[in-house]
């Protein structure tokens, strides 16, 4: 065995401590742990567009009353009641144009139980593009090649009449006689 090297049981064991500990340390996931709550995935988010969040929410097997807040609105900006299995559609009000939000989803049991819980949706904090970035998202790209001023035409076609010039006649071509060595083709 090279000096410094750890024997393979070592290694081993090492690896099944670590992806235990990995095992343990994550997060449940809800559907399995509890059928009962429902599940959200945001749809829509501020854009160029006017509008806010669009938030879909899935029920389980249990009714919930569900509220959908912001920090400019934390007494909510839409709500719904879940039947079990059913679905809704929440959505924020307008955004203006640079405004941040950071939505959240309150939910209540409606079975009596009392059970309250709130999904933060974390990683949905947003902030609309000022009207600046939606003038630039919006704007066509420059073109390549020379610039053009704003208002200038594109050269067009020349004109039909020749300049002094180029109005020499194009010479001509003698055409083959009957006798000449080419042989004309006809259509197959």
């Amino acid at each position: 065995m090279a000096r410094g090297a750890l024997p393979a049981g070592v290694v081993t064991g090492l690896l099944v401590v670590l992806l235990g500990l990995a095992v343990s340390g994550a997060a449940p996931a809800r559907a399995v742990d509890d059928p009962t709550r429902p599940d959200a995935r945001v749809t829509h988010g501020p854009s160029c567009r006017p509008g806010g969040i669009v938030v879909e929410v899935v029920a389980g097997n249990a009714p919930y009353a569900v509220v959908l807040t912001t920090g400019r609105t934390p007494s909510g900006e839409d709500a719904a009641v879940l039947e079990p299995y059913g679905s809704v559609v929440l959505r924020t009000g307008d955004v203006a144009p640079g405004e941040t939000i950071d939505p959240g989803l309150e939910f209540t049991a409606r079975d009596g139980s009392g059970v309250t819980f709130v999904d933060e949706l974390a990683d949905y904090t947003l902030t609309r593009p000022t009207v600046e970035d939606c003038e630039a998202a919006m704007s066509p790209p420059p073109s390549r090649g020379c610039a053009r001023r704003r208002g200038s035409r594109r050269p067009g076609p020349r004109s039909a009449r020749a300049s002094p010039s180029r109005s020499r006649p194009l010479p001509r071509r003698p055409r083959p006689s009957a006798g000449s060595s080419r042989s004309r083709r006809s259509p197959a």
